[in-house]
């Protein structure tokens, strides 16, 4: 029998699976952990107690899962967005994690005076109808009724007053010139801004118009009676309308409503109407819209009809029940950043914007980042993007992409399609096959479960005609100033050539220049000057890089004499026109929208199908590549194909074969063919299928990435699961197919290739043992130490320390409320701290408090709570009370009503307590009232410390092991417990016989113990900690009594 010393030095191996209890040969096991729960594995060794998690929200559904998403403009400037059932709301972090609240309104418009045509405030309270135009009384209206028999209170936080219409009341405002925003030819801009109290009637109800309901009506806004917005512009020149309605409903109560046109009105290629060229804005939220209408319209005309507040038309029906208040009309399209400034002091209501993603969506939407703007995709909703104007204004919209990307173009000279015009609204007729597919789904919304509900709703076509003149060959005199040739033209993104021949000039010089235009050169450009003194002659050419435009040879000196042989050429004698699918008849016949003029009413073959639709599908996933293509990757209908913009613009994907023209590429030929997952961007485009990963680039690896440039190579056959993958460095991790292992693909310089290597070899276990459990989320933490955090579907979190440098891969688990089945966490999210600040890890998490199930949004505090030990936080669901010394806590607690919290007060622990049914506690010591000023109260949890199995050197598997006494090293620690089983441990004493029972402070110390323990084959050793207080361990060292085979 030997006594022996065996020293742990180190923990940073972190869990290992228990099949790997006898694989003592292997250099982690040494530092490995058979248990490291609600402990994180540090870099350099030691063993922290995780940080406890501050309650910040309860989430507006407590019976589904959200998720928290992060979103980082900047190191300073960031956000945490959480998801709900067709729900979006918004965190600020930092010292005071809250909320993103609901602004209220303003009357002070003074930044944009210079584009207001009236502002009413609504404030009036007079015996007498006048409606005071706040800007200058240029426009004043009349009441129907005195308004001091009107005035009500306005929306909570607003100025002043409004004026209650009542289903009965309505204010007109005589016509004037200022209040047309069309002239029969061309449309303007406008905006209508106006806060209303809703009140549903099950009718329609008007808000303003210019409207009398006869031949003079120009506009109105109304709610029908389905809840819905509508805005309504009317040609009465031909007896046409333009309607515009909301895809989301309002609801009873005070809003506040902006409406733009941006005066797509008009003759020519302006007339290519859009669903967005009116936007609705419902509480600093755009809201979607879909077209209603849009017959024989062209723009509105100046008629003689006012305007009317709160009813339409000479009889003043569809009267507005509710209020109304702060109303103004500008003659601009206002920008959102506009709309977001038209706010005043914040509310104590969250902000919240709608979305179209259910419950069942949420997990797998994939996220990319550009500046203020979140691109969004799932593969069953068209790609959005959330743009950020203010805290309280985010404006979720789709992405209407009208250029593209396309299917290949069809071949088959027996299928055509014809259009029964060139712009507006027009009738596609199919023959010799059937592309229109019927479906329940109307405008870009998302659709049914199964693919036979799938509308072509919202799909772009692509129609494409001969030329009708494909070059010009003209003479002109050089001595006739502003002599011209005919007008050619040019489609966006054709070459054109440009020649010069003859003796011209002679005597001069004269010159001739050839001009571009896009409005039929009303207003035109110079591309090329020649000037000749006789016989200068050019050869040149160009791409049309901008719009379609039409091009002409001028005269502009005249000096001298001679005709000039001109000839305007392009090389592409076809003409791309682009439709959007609004309506489909049958499967030959659909309804749709012209977005770039067609070429002609005459059938073609040459058609193609947009690739993103309802019916085809939408893509998976987004990234911004290195040549700043964005880039789509993945749908039903393309699953393994990848969709790039054009370099720079990420608008464009008409194609092309510049350097910079849009991408699309297939993955054929390299493996099998598994559908996409994820994609990350490095110098080139790494992407992960169910199958493998793929490497999209140039051929070498100094190239860029383009349209005749494109190489795919297969790297790994190891397939990922639906998460999304996380660039480290160097290094992308993603989750392999079925969720059970994270792997680390990274460059190979031996193999000249990438390898995937797995992180979780030795903790195989770590994702969760049943066959149902893995991955489900995943975030990295920057600093203070690199890591890893993965939520499973089981509840657990797992967590790697990770530094490639040290050959650190260390997992340890979180769990919260001591793994509770009805306490789990269900997100994580990362987003920086700011300068010398923790990045901040937030949770949600499902409980169940007061026997009822809830769902909060957490946050983890950080590892390194400062210089005060007051600060030390290590609950969880947690509240700091930090003021006046109390002996009661009656604020803060809510959330946790009937639950048992623990208390740390002032550097002490407190006696637990139960919240009563007020949220209230009282703070007891050792069963006695008393006084703290800095309290943290939450639900407790274990962390528990576990290491491998004792491997003595030159002792056989059959040796008994009985530990005697040991030393605890330990780091800012305070009580625990340690032993040989959890039902045999004991308190760390930390006091030397003769001090005083008093508690101690946080401790930085070895402290020596007895160990009480018997002989065993594993010499099991366990720390644990229970109470609200810090824990690190940075070694044990044992004095071990050794019975040999």
């Amino acid at each position: 029998m030997a006594k022996i010393s065996k020293n742990i030095v180190s923990f940073n191996a972190g869990e290992l699976s228990s099949k790997m209890d006898s694989r003592i040969e292997q250099e982690k096991y040494a530092f490995g952990c058979r248990t490291l729960e609600n402990f994180i594995a540090t870099i350099y060794g030691a063993v922290e107690r995780r940080p406890g998690l501050e309650y910040v929200a309860t989430q507006k559904s407590n019976s589904a899962k959200g998720r928290v998403v992060g979103f980082e403009h900047s190191v300073d400037d960031t956000y945490i967005l959480l998801f709900e059932n067709q729900r979006l709301q918004f965190f600020t972090g930092g010292a005071s994690p809250s909320p993103v609240f609901k602004p209220f309104g303003t009357e002070d418009l003074s930044a944009l005076s210079s584009f207001i045509v009236a502002h009413w405030k609504c404030d009036d309270n007079l015996s007498d109808t006048v409606v005071v135009d706040a800007d200058g009384a240029t426009h004043n209206g009349a009441a129907s009724a005195n308004t001091d028999t009107l005035t009500t209170t306005d929306a909570a936080g607003n100025a002043n007053t409004a004026l209650d219409l009542g289903d009965a009341a309505y204010i007109t405002v005589t016509d004037h010139d200022d209040f047309s925003f069309g002239d029969g030819t061309n449309d303007s801009p406008f905006t209508i801004a106006i806060w209303v109290r809703y009140e549903t009637d099950g009718g329609r109800q008007t808000i303003i118009a210019k409207d009398d309901q006869g031949i003079n009506s120009e506009w109105k806004l109304q709610i029908f009676n389905d809840d819905t917005l509508r805005m309504t512009l009317f040609d009465e020149s031909t007896g046409g309308s333009y309607t515009v309605f909301s895809g989301t409903s309002i609801s009873d109560g005070w809003h506040f409503i902006v409406v733009t046109y941006n005066g797509a009105g008009g003759t020519g290629a302006a007339s290519e109407f859009r669903q967005d060229d009116i936007k609705f804005y419902v509480d600093w939220s755009l809201i979607p819209t879909s077209i209603a209408t849009i017959a024989n319209y062209t723009a509105m005309e100046n008629l003689g009809a006012d305007v009317l507040i709160g009813a339409v038309g000479v009889a003043f029906a569809d009267k507005w029940v509710g209020d109304v208040d702060n109303i103004a009309i500008f003659n601009k399209e206002l920008t959102p950043a506009e709309i977001a400034a038209l706010k005043g002091v914040d509310s104590t209501t969250a902000y919240s914007i709608t979305t179209p993603y259910l419950t069942a969506d949420i997990p797998t939407l994939k996220f990319e980042t550009s500046a203020d703007v979140l691109f969004i995709t799932h593969p069953s909703y068209e790609q959005r993007r959330l743009s950020r104007f203010d805290d309280s204004a985010w404006f979720l919209e789709e992405s209407d992409i009208t250029t593209g990307p396309f299917r290949d173009e069809n071949d088959d000279t027996a299928k055509t399609i014809t259009s029964s015009a060139l712009v507006g609204q027009v009738t596609l007729t199919a023959v010799g096959h059937s592309p229109f597919v019927l479906g329940t789904t109307a405008g870009h919304r998302p659709s049914g479960n199964s693919a036979t509900s799938k509308s072509q709703t919202g799909a772009l076509f692509k129609l494409v005609h001969a030329t009708g003149t494909p070059s010009i060959g003209e003479t002109i005199d050089s001595t006739t100033v502003d002599a011209a040739t005919t007008a050619l033209a040019v489609p966006k993104g054709i070459t054109w050539d440009f020649t010069t021949n003859g003796t011209w000039g002679t005597g001069g010089p004269s010159t001739i220049v050839l001009e571009r235009s896009y409005d039929s050169f009303t207003t035109k450009e110079t591309i090329v000057t020649v000037t000749s003194l006789a016989n200068k002659n050019i050869v040149t050419s160009g791409t049309e890089e901008f719009a379609d435009a039409t091009y002409r040879a001028r005269v502009t000196n005249g000096d001298g004499t001679g005709d000039a042989s001109i000839q305007i050429s392009v090389r592409d004698t076809s003409h791309v026109g682009i439709v959007e699918i609004i309506q489909v008849a049958t499967p030959q016949s659909a309804t749709a929208i012209v977005l770039k003029t067609l070429g002609s009413t005459d059938k073609t073959h040459r058609f193609s199908e947009g690739s993103f639709s309802n019916f085809r599908g939408w893509p998976i996933d987004v990234t911004i590549s290195a040549e700043e293509r964005l880039t789509f990757v993945g749908s039903v209908s393309g699953p393994l194909t990848t969709w790039g913009s054009a370099s720079g613009d990420f608008t464009d994907y008409s194609g092309g074969t510049d350097d910079n023209s849009s991408i699309i590429f297939t993955l054929v030929g390299t493996g099998q063919q598994n559908r996409i997952r994820w994609v990350i961007p490095r110098e080139a485009l790494v992407i992960g299928t169910v199958g493998g990963a793929h490497l999209l680039g140039a051929s070498k690896v100094d190239e860029a990435l383009t349209p005749t440039n494109v190489r795919a190579r297969l790297q790994t056959t190891k397939g990922s699961e639906d998460v999304a993958a996380i660039m480290i460095n160097q290094a992308v991790l993603f989750a392999e197919r079925g969720g059970k292992k994270i792997r680390e693909l990274l460059f190979d310089f031996n193999s000249d290739s990438y390898k995937a290597d797995d992180l979780t070899v030795f903790a195989e276990h770590i994702m969760g043992e049943a066959k149902t459990d893995g991955v489900v989320d995943m975030a990295y933490q920057r600093t203070p130490d690199p890591i890893l955090w993965c939520v499973r579907n089981d509840g657990q979190m797992a967590i790697m320390s990770y530094e490639r440098e040290q050959k650190v891969f260390a997992w340890s688990r979180l769990v919260t409320v001591d793994g509770d089945a009805d306490s789990s966490f269900e997100s994580v999210a990362v987003i920086y701290g700011g300068e010398r600040s923790e990045d901040e890890v937030w949770v949600t998490v499902k409980r169940t408090i007061n026997s009822g199930t809830v769902r909060y949004v957490e946050r983890f505090k950080p590892r390194n709570w400062g210089a005060d030990e007051d600060d030390a936080f290590f609950v969880d669901s947690g509240f700091t009370y930090d003021s006046t010394a109390t002996s009661s806590i009656t604020t803060g607690l809510d959330h946790l009503i009937a639950e048992t919290v623990q208390v740390y007060a002032d550097g002490v622990v407190f006696d637990e307590a139960v919240v009563d049914g007020s949220g209230d506690i009282t703070l007891k010591l050792n069963g006695v009232t008393t006084t703290a000023s800095t309290v943290q109260i939450g639900l407790g949890y274990t962390s528990t410390l576990k290491p491998m199995k004792l491997n003595i050197e030159n002792q056989g598997r059959s040796a008994t092991y009985h530990i005697l006494e040991g030393v605890l090293s330990l780091f800012k620690t305070m009580r625990g417990e340690w032993g040989s089983s959890t039902d045999n441990l004991n308190p760390i004493v930390y006091r030397k016989a003769g001090e005083s029972s008093a508690e101690f402070p946080l401790t930085t110390d070895d402290i020596e113990m007895d160990f009480e323990g018997e002989y065993d084959k594993s010499g099991t050793v366990i720390v644990r900690q229970t109470d609200p207080v810090p824990m690190t361990v940075l070694a044990l060292s044992l004095d071990v009594q050794v019975e040999p085979d």
